[in-house]
């Protein structure tokens, strides 16, 4: 932009600014004065109106008490003489007078005389039957006093229009008494009436009762404003109109007519035609002062500075620094003139020295082999290196110029990062020169770095080298981690537990608890299912322990099957109620996981002046006390096992039972005695719960095994054993699991025994299992027969089952009524 547009924007922003408050000053000051002129010449008229409706009522106050007040009155009252009615009651006495209704009351309330006149008509019409609700014992119309002064004036609403009413004692012609009743005189406020107003007051007047329906919004907003400390409201209604309003009560003192009058706005269009008119005469003014400033500047001062502004610019085109400003006139513009010359001399000389010097330093730059940035003030990043590009992933394409360093800066170390960079330019000793800090590289990737910043001299522009420390922080986090944490269950370990023992006695006697739990039988579950079965168990405690600590507690493995944790600032309630979540954690695992129950040994100790490492040695006791109560029997471990092995094997309730049955009557006829057909019937439970011990993908497939399932599937003979040799109830049948697969021909496993080495019980069950097995659904064969199966067992009779047991198993099960020789008892 010139400068001669800038002087010219400038004067012209200047008068637009000056007419531009003169002109809000005008409307403040000249407007608002004509506005308070209207609203007081408003009030003024509403004044008049209802002085106007004043002098109304009080005109027909003075018609009633030339009535009221005369003998032949008082005297008509009393003897109701129709020559009264007939000489004074006719309608020229309504025309005359000018009202509508005469209604006389006598002293014991009773109408002696009413009659109703149109003036519009001349016609006689009904007195005002509504009128009634008005003339109660309590109504205003007949508090009066015997005096010349005493009347009631008023208005009521009637069905047939607003009435004016006026109310006097009836007395002699000398104002004396006693009264003997009321004369009231009435008179409708209607359009001629209302014209009269008018015509009194020369002003637009209406009238609006209060309860009519179509009340106007104006009126509506005048009947909410109007109250007693503001008794009139002036709203204009439009450019050309204002209106005023006021409250017209009736004789009860009650709002009834709201009185409207609507004027023109005179007065305020007058004061917007003087304010036109003197911010037009400002605005003529100030156009030609602009005009005379503006030709002045231009001859005087824009035209050679326009030449100045010329020269430098062919200079900056040409890139000539030799080149010099002609100089002419003594004034200011030839001395800048001068100093431009020499600024030239001067900047020619210091743009090779500059050249030289940046060769260097892009040189050093590129080569120093640590990752290098400038930053400008407003943290933007000017200049990086091939270093940077390769560390950060970003190219100086997308980095110089265009990219802020806040925006790579990781949230956590921003604001330091902030706070150092704007502390460097006020006082460079005042921030670290280097320090840590991560950014994000373009890949999204934390990486870890160590800055070294410095100011370049002379500049508030700052270098960074960036030397990346990621692979190293990784490595020591790792090692941090691993140092304090168990790797199986991700708790704390022992090393990081007794550090937090040591560090809670260097702070002081603070309450501290220990909770220690023990897995039970987890070195059953590892000798019969595998170490991969006992690790389970292991994060699962984990879980459940963590779940009953609290927030603040510190939780750790402290040996193989062993968790403590660490309660600061705890009591026995507190660890009573953290003990309780544990084993309601127990519960909800073991029901969620039956295949494989969960039992913890728990004990617990609160400190009481003791040592800590006394008071984990207490807790400890209280776990081997508590483990004691935890010994497993065949309703513990063996018996959710069992029910593993029938939900995986298909196996229903109802073959376990006819197994059991089978087995015990096949023994009984062998004369085996009662201990043992009952211990072989614990075997016909649970010859197979080494199957816990095979993998699904081997005890379910359909197909044959190959020599290597076979060979795992096998191995469910040991595994039951020694899962057997745990439970103190299945210790009595261990060897017969051990031995339920061996053949008679010892073609078996897996031991190979043959004949009588194998054990009778184990004989009895391989035949009975058999048969059962054929006898029963599968989902991979159909049922046999009884005679299929029978012709199997005397098949492998000799071979696999001992052929004397098979041929009385048979003569058993082929008896008509399949009669039972031993009753099983339950």
């Amino acid at each position: 932009m010139s400068l001669r547009l800038k002087t010219l924007i400038i004067i012209g922003a200047t008068l637009a600014c000056l007419f531009t408050i003169l002109f809000a000053a005008s409307k403040l000051i000249i407007l608002r004065s004509f506005a308070r002129l209207e609203d007081k010449n408003s009030r003024d008229n509403i004044q008049r109106a209802l002085n106007a409706w004043s002098d109304g009522l009080a005109m027909l106050d003075t018609k009633l008490v030339d009535w009221s007040a005369w003998d032949d009155t008082y005297a008509f009252i009393e003897d109701e003489n129709e020559d009264y009615t007939r000489s004074n009651l006719v309608p020229s006495t309504f025309t005359n007078q000018g009202v509508n209704l005469l209604l006389f009351i006598n002293s014991s309330g009773r109408i002696v005389f009413e009659k109703g006149y149109d003036l519009n008509t001349g016609e006689e019409m009904p007195a005002a039957p509504d009128l009634s609700e008005y003339l109660g014992a309590d109504s205003p119309l007949f508090k009066l006093e015997v005096s010349d002064e005493s009347s009631v004036t008023g208005v009521v609403l009637l069905p047939e229009g607003p009435m004016l009413l006026a109310s006097r004692l009836i007395l002699t012609s000398d104002y004396a008494g006693p009264a003997r009743g009321v004369l009231i005189m009435g008179r409708y406020l209607d359009n001629k009436e209302i014209k009269r107003l008018a015509d009194i007051t020369n002003l637009d007047i209406s009238f609006v009762p209060v309860n009519a329906g179509d009340i106007s919004p104006s009126i509506r907003t005048a009947l909410s404003s109007i109250s007693e400390t503001s008794p009139v409201f002036i709203k204009p209604l439009n450019e050309d109109l204002i209106a005023g309003y006021a409250l017209i009560n009736d004789i009860h003192g009650k709002p009834s007519l709201v009185l409207s009058v609507e004027m023109p706005r005179d007065i305020y269009k007058e004061g917007q035609a003087g304010a036109l008119y003197f911010i037009l005469s400002l605005l003529a003014f100030g156009l030609v002062f602009g005009v005379l400033t503006l030709l002045l500047l231009e001859k005087l001062v824009l035209s050679r500075l326009s030449r100045f502004s010329n020269e430098i610019t062919k200079i900056g085109a040409s890139g000539d620094i030799s080149a010099r400003v002609p100089v002419t006139g003594e004034d200011e513009l030839a001395n800048v003139a001068g100093e431009v010359n020499r600024m030239l001399a001067t900047l020619g000389k210091a743009q090779d020295d500059l050249r030289k010097g940046e060769e260097l330093y892009r040189t050093i730059f590129e080569t120093t082999g640590a990752a290098t940035i400038i930053i400008e003030e407003d943290t933007t990043i000017s200049l990086i290196n091939t270093e940077f590009e390769k560390q950060s992933g970003y190219s100086k394409e997308e980095v110089e110029n265009k990219m802020k360093w806040t925006r790579l800066v990781c949230e956590d170390d921003l604001a330091q990062m902030i706070e150092y960079h704007y502390k460097r330019r006020v006082d460079p000793i005042s921030s670290p020169t280097s320090y840590e800090f991560r950014y994000f590289g373009k890949n999204g990737d934390i990486r870890n770095c160590i800055v070294t910043n410095a100011l370049i001299p002379g500049t508030r522009k700052s270098v960074a080298s960036l030397l990346d420390i990621t692979d190293r922080k990784q490595a020591e986090e790792r090692l941090r981690y691993l140092s304090q944490h168990d790797q199986l269950t991700g708790l704390y370990n022992r090393t990081y537990f007794e550090q937090e023992m040591r560090r809670l006695e260097g702070i002081g006697p603070v309450p501290v608890g220990f909770i220690v739990c023990d897995v039970d039988d987890l070195k059953p579950v590892n000798d019969t299912m595998g170490h991969d079965k006992g690790d389970e168990m292991l994060v699962a405690a984990a879980g459940v322990i963590k779940e009953g600590a609290g927030e603040g507690d510190v939780v750790a493995r402290i040996g193989g099957d062993e968790f403590a944790i660490l309660l600061p600032n705890s009591n026995r309630a507190g660890m009573e109620r953290a003990c309780g979540r544990i084993k309601k954690a127990v519960l909800k695992y073991n029901a969620e996981n039956p295949e494989l129950p969960l039992s913890l040994s728990i004990g617990f100790a609160v400190n009481n002046e003791r040592s800590l490492d006394v008071l984990l040695k207490e807790a400890d006791n209280n776990m081997y006390r508590d483990k004691l109560n935890h010994s497993q029997g065949i309703n513990g471990i063996v018996s959710p096992v069992l029910k593993g092995i029938k939900s995986r094997s298909c196996i229903k309730d109802s073959r376990s039972e006819r197994v059991q049955d089978l087995v015990a009557n096949l023994a009984f006829s062998t004369g085996l005695p009662e201990h043992n057909i009952s211990r072989l019937k614990l075997l016909a439970q649970f010859h197979d719960i080494g199957e816990m011990g095979v993998p699904d993908s081997i005890l379910f497939k359909p197909a044959p095994f190959n020599a290597e399932e076979a060979a795992v599937m096998q191995k469910h003979c040991e595994i039951g054993h020694r899962i057997a040799k745990t439970a103190n109830d299945l210790i009595p049948i261990a060897d017969w699991i051990l031995k339920h697969h061996e053949w008679w021909n010892g073609q078996g496993y897996p031991l190979g025994l043959k004949k009588e080495e194998i054990p009778l019980e184990c004989r009895i069950l391989s035949i009975v299992d058999a048969y059962t097995a054929m006898t029963g659904e599968s989902p991979y064969r159909k049922a046999m027969t009884p005679a299929e199966a029978a012709a199997e067992l005397k098949r492998y009779a000799g071979s696999q089952f001992d052929p004397g047991l098979v041929q009385k198993f048979v003569e058993f099960i082929e008896q008509e009524d399949n009669k039972t020789y031993y009753k099983v008892s339950s």
